[in-house]
């Protein structure tokens, strides 16, 4: 369960430092939390990453051999840092 966003352009141009680079977010219990991660990564590693997650293969060579996002999540050997919690709702406003 993961939910990955990227900010697809730098809308007004380039900044200072460069005009690809751009911002992706990771929401996940099995993210690595309070982490910045410096890889370069780019659109078609978000695809791969999605596709690893998902079990599916390769849509095209780009993303075959692109850089997952691996380094943003825990590993397989640890614990997510945060449970659902259930839905709680006051009074009778609850619909199931």
């Amino acid at each position: 369960m993961a939910i990955l966003a990227v900010e697809d352009d730098a809308q007004d141009g380039v900044d200072h430092i460069d005009g690809h680079r751009t911002v992706a977010l990771v929401a996940s219990p099995y993210a690595r939390r309070g982490v910045i991660d410096s890889t370069f990564y780019h659109q078609p590693g978000m695809v791969k990453t999605i596709e690893l997650m998902l079990g599916l293969p390769a849509l095209t060579l780009f993303d075959l051999v692109a850089t997952d996002m691996r380094a943003s999540f825990i590993g397989p050997n640890d614990t997510p840092t945060s449970r659902p919690t259930p839905r709680s709702c006051p009074g009778s406003r609850c619909s199931r």
